[in-house]
């Protein structure tokens, strides 16, 4: 196990679901082309570049359907500095869009 030495790496964000950060077009065409089935996104992943460092990954997650129904949305970050960078950009979508 990695020593992360105190440092926050997962948060869950009280609120939000994924498919509300995705475009409403997008969910509605993937439903109606699987008809009677229910659709659910429940992971977006990214991979943050920067010259001279590692890459690392930005996860945005509901494990299991309760909390998709909560709307808990947990954040995973590889480096702490980039929490507050996507907490930050999921506050501000989900007020602009909410």
């Amino acid at each position: 196990m990695n020593d992360y030495n105190g440092k926050i790496l997962q948060i869950i964000n009280e609120g939000t679901k994924i498919e509300e950060l995705l475009n409403y077009n997008l969910i509605k065409e993937i439903s109606n082309e699987f008809k009677e089935k229910k659709i659910t996104p429940i992971k977006l992943l990214f991979i943050v570049e920067e010259e001279q460092k590692a890459a690392r990954l930005i996860t945005l997650i509901h494990k299991n359907n309760l909390q998709t129904n909560k709307r808990q949305l947990i954040i995973d970050v590889e480096d702490p500095e980039d929490l507050d960078l996507i907490v930050n950009c999921v506050n501000n979508f989900k007020r602009e869009e909410g």
